[in-house]
């Protein structure tokens, strides 16, 4: 069964398109192909082939950012200045059985990706074969620009992403993820949703608290990470 994928159509070839499908039609086979930058990043470094950097974020990173776009940081979901305080265990990838989540878009126009991952929220048992965890990184020695601290709480994950229904590329991806300056998400993002509507308060009722809820932003940076950056993500579709 296909869950979600890429796919270049030849008048599109600059649009991602995502599908979620059924069974593959007669005579498909699924061949299995690795997106790179793993090695280092079982080691504890830094992913090679989508760095924390502007080159992950822009098609063209040398030149100046679209119109509006604020410098962005790099984070661990822990590190959200918004983000209550939580374990890094199953409930905060997937999220709660019995807790809705919201998906909030942010900076990047990939409407088209939220809706397709919003069809998916209520059906766990998929989502759990499109993204699992990995073994975190060992490595706390620091180099590439990693530090020891942020090595030992990095976490890992793998995306299976389908190219044109035949080819499943397993994406790993660490949790580092784009932030704007205040230290909130810059792009997808996912929490749960409140009866009220409204975002938990923090100790001692300062300042709004989101639970979030990591797989979407991870299934986001590794469809971005399949297509090259961030950007490359803008005006796709769905179906």
């Amino acid at each position: 069964m296909t869950f979600g994928g890429v796919c270049s159509k030849k008048k599109n070839a600059h649009r991602p398109f995502l599908t979620i499908v059924g069974n593959p039609l007669p005579g498909q086979r699924h061949l299995d192909a690795t997106v790179g930058g793993t090695a280092a990043m079982a080691d504890g470094g830094v992913d090679a082939a989508f760095p924390p950097s502007d080159s992950s974020l822009f098609s063209d990173p040398t030149a100046s950012p679209p119109p509006g776009a604020a410098p962005l940081q790099w984070l661990l979901p822990s590190d959200f200045s918004d983000a209550a305080s939580q374990a890094a265990d199953e409930s905060s990838l997937y999220g709660e059985p019995d807790q809705p989540i919201q998906l909030q878009q942010g900076q990047l126009s990939d409407l088209w990706l939220l809706s397709a991952m919003g069809a998916l929220a209520n059906r766990p048992e998929l989502v759990k074969r499109l993204i699992s965890p990995c073994v975190p990184p060992a490595s706390s020695s620091p180099r590439d620009g990693v530090g020891s601290g942020e090595r030992r709480r990095r976490r890992l994950y793998t995306v299976s992403l389908f190219r044109d229904g035949i080819v499943r590329h397993n994406v790993v991806v660490d949790d580092l993820l784009p932030c704007s300056a205040d230290g909130r998400p810059a792009y997808a993002s996912a929490f749960v949703a409140t009866a009220a509507g409204a975002d938990m308060k923090g100790s001692g009722g300062q300042g709004s608290m989101r639970k979030y809820v990591l797989w979407p932003m991870l299934v986001e940076k590794a469809f971005a990470k399949l297509s090259g950056c961030y950007q490359a993500l803008a005006a796709g579709s769905s179906t």
